[in-house]
């Protein structure tokens, strides 16, 4: 059986092609570090075979916090906690990847107080809070602290480290047309839109060239106004020639319900099914 081959993403040798993806759990502390709980949880996965773990999306900034009890890796303080999740892991011989985050525009008010931001003046759909667009000093810092956190995650003892670009968070929020209404070098044009993950990827690859990347991406947001079949290819290209090791490739954004059953199908969903793009009005 295919799956239970040896495979590799860039160095690393995978035992077989079983690789967990990143899912939420809130068993960490309200600081974001990580608990006895989080490592019973992952030893447990990678006694069971799993290739390759990659552990729940991480933030790079506490002004992003999505819940309250999620893993964060904005400070030196959780190095320790996240080498303890690594350590117990690889006990079991799977390799270990971080994932990294910020929800921009989807970042909720009512949870921590977080500010919602992204490319252009937008609402929140699922809250109706208002989102502030962030000025170019404000993206570059953002493009530094994705750089800052994969660092951690290195000296934690991670074997890589995966961008989250996808299901409508802060990078896609920025591919997007139907959000990113910018005028400036960060808007307009698809080299344009795609300039923030684009730049994050060449800082990440100049300061941690020895480092696994991999990239997130919603292969379509099957929603009208969105980026096109075309530009998402182009956009792999172009991850692949900036050396990115993999592409995590998802559908869809968390910005609705309607919206989000993209990203993680229901059961009753067909193989292979591919949803109409449907046309929805939002608030501007």
């Amino acid at each position: 059986m295919l799956l239970a081959q040896p495979g590799r993403i860039g160095p690393l040798a995978l035992k077989n092609r079983v690789v967990m993806a990143p899912m939420g759990t809130n068993y960490s502390t309200t600081d974001g570090l990580s608990t006895e709980r989080d490592k019973f949880y992952y030893a447990e996965r990678a006694r069971g075979g799993v290739a390759m773990i990659m552990t729940e999306a991480m933030v790079v900034t506490e002004h992003a916090r999505p819940h309250h009890n999620s893993l964060c890796c904005y400070h030196d303080r959780f190095i320790p906690g996240l080498a303890g999740l690594v350590e117990v892991i690889k006990r079991h011989g799977a390799h270990v990847c971080g994932q990294l985050n910020h929800r921009g525009a989807l970042l909720r008010r009512s949870v921590l107080n977080m500010e919602p931001v992204g490319p252009s003046p937008w609402h929140n759909p699922n809250t109706g809070d208002v989102v502030r667009p962030l000025a170019i000093e404000e993206i570059v810092a953002i493009q530094k602290l994705f750089v800052a956190a994969a660092r951690r995650l290195r000296q934690a003892g991670y074997d890589g480290v995966e961008i989250h670009a996808g299901n409508g968070y802060l990078l896609q929020q920025f591919l997007t047309p139907r959000i990113n209404q910018r005028d400036d070098r960060y808007g307009g044009s698809f080299d344009n839109r795609a300039r923030f993950l684009l730049e994050t990827i060449a800082r990440l690859k100049d300061e941690l060239t020895d480092f696994p990347l991999i990239v997130r991406l919603s292969a379509s947001e099957f929603v009208a106004g969105s980026y096109t079949q075309d530009e998402i290819v182009e956009l792999a290209r172009r991850l692949q020639t900036a050396g990115v090791a993999a592409l995590d490739i998802s559908g869809g954004t968390n910005e609705s319900p309607q919206l989000s059953k993209y990203c993680i199908q229901p059961p009753s969903y067909r193989a292979a099914v591919s949803p109409p793009i449907r046309s929805r009005s939002s608030k501007r």
